[in-house]
């Protein structure tokens, strides 16, 4: 079971398997992606995507795909089920699909994929009420590929982050002078350190934040794991009240919020190989879930 778990701010302070495509994910098809824009029954409408440079681009980093996408957002259709092959991806935020929406003509599309969405948030509210955490439907990424560098598009190293200007590690007024990329808390020849974008959308003002991991194997055959959420490109400090959750079989398990001047958030825990586990960033109603295998 997942044990030793340390928990602090760094102040004290396929078809088969997802039948119900939704509004923001992205699909494939025979003809190329698509985003879901508008469920109903057995149809859906869509919005074209391509990789050909068109009205908005959807970055790699944010779709958790291989290569970035473009939205044609005058290009809305209708699809059947069966011509939906598979999802890819992640799912995009409500604020990126608002403004994806908000660039095309179609106005009926928009109401109607507003309609299926406030649906949606009424029930997400609900179970927030009852204190019930829904069932996160993300895809499982099995550690243990990472140490054969089999890694996904979306999870880079730190130093692509830092270098391309999206994530900065150091702070002028708090913190070590060098907060090293490595996770200084874990080191050694064996440690695989990995990190991908999350965007929370219009919660944070459209900011994003960065999820990173690092993983190594102990001689009793166990893992040591350690989590952090940083702030990205400019913000000194991850959101006041932003939540790093720690997620087993049965539900959250440990929990840290971000206070006012976190410089990041910090989880820290041991496990055993096949065991899984889940991670999850919220702030507010925007929750993000990772899920992994040992």
């Amino acid at each position: 079971m997942l044990s030793s778990v340390c928990t602090e701010p760094v102040m004290p302070s396929d078809a088969a398997n997802n039948p119900s495509p939704q509004p923001g994910e992205i699909w494939e098809t025979d003809r190329g992606y698509v985003m879901i824009v508008r469920p109903q029954n057995s149809t859906f409408t869509v919005m074209g995507l391509s990789t050909e440079p068109s009205d908005a681009i959807i970055p790699a980093q944010i779709s958790g795909l291989d290569q970035d996408l473009f939205a044609d957002t005058t290009n809305i259709f209708r699809l059947s089920r069966q011509d939906l092959l598979r999802q890819r991806g992640d799912r995009l935020s409500r604020q990126r699909y608002d403004d994806l929406m908000t660039l095309g003509d179609n106005l009926e599309a928009q109401q109607w994929a507003s309609i299926v969405l406030d649906r949606s948030l009424q029930v997400a509210q609900t179970l927030q009420q009852l204190n019930v955490t829904p069932l996160p439907r993300p895809r499982t990424i099995a550690l243990s590929n990472w140490f054969n560098a089999q890694f996904e598009p979306a999870w880079v190293s730190l130093e692509t982050l830092i270098s391309s200007g999206q994530l900065r590690l150091t702070s002028p007024t708090r913190g070590p002078e060098n907060d090293l990329p490595d996770l200084e808390e874990l080191s050694g020849p064996n440690l695989i350190c990995r990190a991908r974008l999350l965007d929370l959308g219009s919660q944070v003002s459209g900011r994003t934040v960065a999820l990173a991991i690092a993983i190594q194997p102990r001689d009793d055959q166990r893992f040591d794991i350690l989590l952090r959420v940083y702030p990205t490109e400019n913000e000194p400090y991850v959101p006041e009240d932003l939540k790093l959750v720690l997620l087993d079989q049965s539900g959250p398990t440990y929990e840290v919020v971000a206070r006012p001047n976190d410089l990041y958030l910090q989880l820290k825990f041991s496990g055993n190989p096949g065991e899984r586990f889940g991670v999850q960033v919220a702030f507010g109603e925007a929750q993000i879930t990772e899920e992994f295998l040992l």
